[in-house]
C-alpha cells in the first residue's frame, strides 16, 4: 500500500511539473522568401523559380546547430536594401576575413549607421554590430 501511495504521488508531483513548465518565449523566425507558387514538383525534379540566387555548404562549426550542420545546403540571396533583413532572418557576413553564418537578433542605427547584431544559434554570445558593408546575403531556403 505504502508503494502505491508512494507511486501516486510521484505521478502527481510530475502531471504538475509537465503542466506548470514554463513555455519558451516567441523568437523571430526568417522571413518568408519562398512562396508556394515558386516551387514546382516534378517526377525527377524540383524548381524553385528565384532570380540572383546562390548557394552554399555549410561547413562543421556548431555554431548553428540544431538549425544548420555540416553539409546543409543554403539558398542565398542578395539583400537589397537594409529593409531586406528583419529579426529572425539568418544572414551571412564577413568578419576578419571569413564569411560567418548567424541570426539577426536586433536591429538599430547608430552615429556608424545602420548594423545588425546577430549570433549563432549554438553560440553563448552574440557577434556585436555587424555593419551593412559586411552584409554579403540572407538565406531564402535551407536544403538538408
Amino acid at each position: 500500500m505504502k508503494i502505491l501511495i508512494a507511486a501516486m504521488l510521484v505521478l502527481v508531483v510530475l502531471i504538475a511539473t509537465v503542466a506548470y513548465a514554463p513555455v519558451a518565449s516567441e523568437r523571430n523566425s526568417p522571413r518568408d522568401r519562398i512562396n508556394h507558387d515558386q516551387i514546382s514538383v516534378w517526377r525527377d525534379s524540383v524548381n524553385i523559380l528565384m532570380s540572383d540566387v546562390s548557394t552554399a555548404i555549410v561547413s562543421d562549426t556548431n555554431s548553428m546547430d540544431p538549425t544548420l550542420d555540416e553539409g546543409s545546403t543554403l539558398l542565398l540571396v542578395k539583400p537589397q536594401d537594409k529593409s531586406d533583413i528583419l529579426e529572425g532572418d539568418i544572414i551571412t557576413f564577413y568578419r576578419d576575413g571569413r564569411l560567418i553564418v548567424h541570426r539577426v537578433l536586433q536591429l538599430g542605427a547608430d552615429e556608424e549607421g545602420w548594423y545588425a547584431v546577430t549570433r549563432g544559434d549554438n553560440n553563448p554570445a552574440d557577434d556585436g554590430r555587424i555593419r551593412w558593408k559586411d552584409v554579403d546575403r540572407v538565406v531564402a531556403g535551407i536544403l538538408y
